[in-house]
Parts: C-alpha cells; structure tokens; sequence
C-alpha cells in the first residue's frame, strides 16, 4: 500500500515560515539569548520538537521504500524517543544535559527538513 501525499495541499510559504521560525530558534538558543516566552533550553527544546513535528505532519514523508524516506522514518523516531526521554528524564550516554539534547533536536530537525527538500526536488525531477 502507498499513500501518497497531494503535492498541492502543501503550502511553500508555511514551509519556509515554519523553517525559519526552526532555524531562529536554533541560533538564538545555541548563542544563550533569553526568549521573553521560552525560558531555557529544556523549553527550547519542546518547542523545536514540535515545530519539527508540525513540519512533518504537514509535509511527511510518502510512504514507500525510497531510502530518503526511510532514513526520515528513523530520524522521526528517533526524535519521538528524544522528547520521551527528556520528558521523563532518561538518562542517555551522550545526552547529559538539556543543551545536549536540544542539539541533538537541533541536528534531526534539520536533517529531516534537508531530506524532505531534496527527496522532493528528486520527486520533482522524475515526475
């Protein structure tokens, strides 16, 4: 079974919206700004993740074995299994502190966003 996804039922301008909000987010948090709203890293972080998750479900991957959608399927779960242990305080080997897993957060988010864009200019180019 393949479920497809309507590629006009995405939206570029939220994708860039969503992205830049990501991307803004990563440095100003990575360069120790205090957000008026966002008061450390740990909340830093929720919210990358679910800026990150939004961004998914609004532009997920299809599901067939393409491997750019297979490596975005294990970043997502990795992501899923990221929030849960930070949520209830997991203690992982090298994420040992909220910095630490907002990096890491940080590193999946924009690698997913960087496999979405090219999987969908390959999409493009076979079409």
């Amino acid at each position: 079974m393949t479920a497809q996804i309507n590629p006009q039922a995405r939206n570029p301008l939220w994708a860039w919206i969503l992205g830049g909000l990501a991307l803004l987010l990563i440095v100003v948090t990575l360069a120790g700004v205090q957000l008026p709203i966002i008061s450390g890293e740990r909340a830093a972080f929720y919210v990358l993740a679910i800026i990150g998750f939004i961004m998914c479900t609004m532009y997920g991957m299809q599901w067939n074995t393409n491997p750019l959608n297979i490596i975005g399927m294990i970043l997502g779960v990795l992501a899923l299994l990221l929030v849960l242990a930070v949520l209830f305080n997991v203690q992982l080997p090298l994420i040992t502190s909220d910095r630490d897993a907002f990096i890491a957060m940080s590193v999946i988010v924009v690698v997913k966003a960087a496999i979405g864009w090219l999987r969908d200019r390959m999409m493009g180019a076979m079409a």
